[in-house]
């Protein structure tokens, strides 16, 4: 999604792509899918950029607050619809009916509860003081 606009329509399972409908004109979609070969592999360059790279500092402990146990690429775009703040791209997940405005809204507001989580991981106890 570009906003509220759906440009691609697919469908993964077990880290397959099932199927991928490119709803608009290719020049209107995500960079990869102008460049790439096909538009599967598009997809899952596409996605791999909405995920945090593996090596970011303090992921872990941003995906264990966030009640990821470890790095799960499907997991993570699920909780994150694949949101960036530097662009207005984002995934809307099957059988949802989001806005761009409420995932935009979601975001924020999840990124305060993480912080707060991860304030209180990191605390000592008064005891150990």
């Amino acid at each position: 999604m570009r906003e509220n606009d759906c440009l691609v329509r697919f469908t993964v399972q077990d880290y397959l792509v099932i199927s991928c409908e490119v709803l608009t004109d290719v020049k209107n979609c995500p960079v990869e899918f102008l460049w790439a070969k096909t538009k599967e592999d598009a997809l899952i360059l596409y996605l791999k950029d909405r995920l945090p790279p593996e090596t970011r500092i303090g992921l872990s402990m941003t995906l264990q607050a966030a009640g990821i146990p470890y790095y799960d690429p499907e997991k993570i775009i699920k909780y994150s619809h694949g949101y960036n703040v530097s662009d207005k791209e984002w995934i809307q997940l099957d059988g949802e009916n989001y806005t761009f405005e409420e995932i935009e809204e979601r975001a924020a507001r999840e990124s305060k509860v993480l912080y707060d989580r991860m304030a209180e991981m990191v605390q000592v106890p008064a005891s150990d003081k």
